[in-house]
């Protein structure tokens, strides 16, 4: 169904997040801990999509790992935290990707997000896929990627909602 590229430092978060991945039909996920590793990884082998923690331990977190995964493709960025400072939040936001989920992960929310994401993607492929580029629409969880156009009621209520089970797509710039 594709290959993930799972970046996650917690060992029981990784191990939910792949069973989850399985049960959703992905069986082809590559688990890393640390950003360094996942660029190593990337460099190596071909992914359609990738799920990124935030805060990884190591000398990049997840949105400087993020960033330079952007920088040399189009792959689809889904970050997973379970941090709400609002400093880190905007950081992440500011570079390409499809959605911020809050952990835990709703597994339903990431099948959707996913789903999307690989929808839009190249098979296999790092062909520059932009959907969320600073100064441009962001993917629209109601619709298509860079859709223009004004939020759903559905999504503005999601993001004056509590962050705790937020799912946040990538906010309009």
């Amino acid at each position: 169904m594709g290959n993930i590229l799972l970046v996650e430092d917690d060992p029981v978060d990784a191990l939910y997040l792949r069973h989850v991945l399985q049960r959703l039909g992905y069986d082809a996920v590559r688990t890393v801990p640390r950003g360094e590793e996942a660029l190593e990884a990337f460099a190596r082998d071909r992914f359609d999509a990738v799920l990124m923690d935030v805060n990884l331990a190591g000398r990049l977190d997840g949105v400087e790992t993020a960033a330079r995964i952007n920088a040399r493709s189009g792959l689809p960025v889904i970050y997973l935290t379970g941090n709400h400072d609002p400093a880190i939040r905007r950081r992440a936001a500011a570079t390409r990707h499809w959605a911020i989920l809050d952990k835990p992960v709703d597994p339903g929310r990431l099948e959707t997000v996913l789903r999307r994401a690989l929808s839009a993607a190249p098979p296999s492929g790092r062909a520059e896929l932009t959907p969320a580029l600073p100064g441009r629409p962001a993917p629209d969880m109601e619709g298509h990627p860079g859709r223009p156009g004004p939020d759903p009621p559905s999504r503005r209520a999601a993001e004056d909602a509590p962050p705790a089970r937020a799912v946040r797509a990538c906010p309009r710039h």
